[in-house]
């Protein structure tokens, strides 16, 4: 899993208005192409809806963000122009500690996508399942395998089940380091206590 951070802006006194990346890219985009027909189309929307959202903008920052000047076409305000001046040096000084915060978030949640793995198993009514036999480095993997097993007198996973179920794979169990007792249907004493 990958994870990227970043930051929302939102200004002090709105209902939480979030002013993010796309009020900044039309910004840059502006200030690159000149025209706001050719931000518009950077930016892949239509030269209505930009307007509306840098109105929804400005509304939200309580001061205009752009300006037509006759002659010029749109330009950006002095504060439009500081307030992207302002998010390129917040994003440069916080992106390595945003991408920091990230790479620890993801070694930890791939580390516990690790620790739980699923195997499936599908059957046949194949004599090859009478002979399936189970690797003990799969058995090893994990130390309390929780394996509900309703045992069926005919069908597919009727060899399978009757394995699970038997003595050679609660042997394999059974000779793991922490491997709990009560798992194969053994009585343990309290006095012997978790493996935990």
């Amino acid at each position: 899993m990958q994870l990227e951070l970043s930051f929302a802006w939102s200004p002090p006194g709105t209902e939480r208005v979030s002013i993010g990346k796309e009020l900044f890219e039309a910004l840059a985009s502006r200030r690159r192409s000149g025209s706001i027909g050719a931000t518009a189309e950077e930016l892949d929307c239509s030269y209505r809806h930009l307007w509306g959202r840098l109105h929804d903008w400005e509304q939200a920052l309580g001061r205009p963000i752009v300006a037509r000047a006759k002659g010029r076409g749109v330009t950006l305000t002095e504060y439009g122009s500081k307030l992207l001046d302002a998010r390129s040096r917040a994003l440069a000084r916080m992106a390595p500690s945003l991408d920091n915060i990230a790479a620890e978030l993801e070694a930890e949640l791939n580390r516990a996508a690790a620790s739980f793995s699923l195997v499936r198993l599908q059957a046949s009514h194949d004599l090859a399942l009478a002979r399936l036999q189970f690797d003990q480095s799969l058995a090893r993997e994990r130390y309390f395998l929780l394996c509900p097993i309703e045992l069926t007198e005919t069908g597919p996973l009727r060899d399978l089940c009757s394995f699970l179920a038997g003595t050679e794979f609660a042997n394999i169990l059974a000779g793991l380091p922490g491997y709990a007792p009560w798992q194969s249907g053994a009585i343990m004493p309290l006095e012997q206590g978790l493996p935990w």
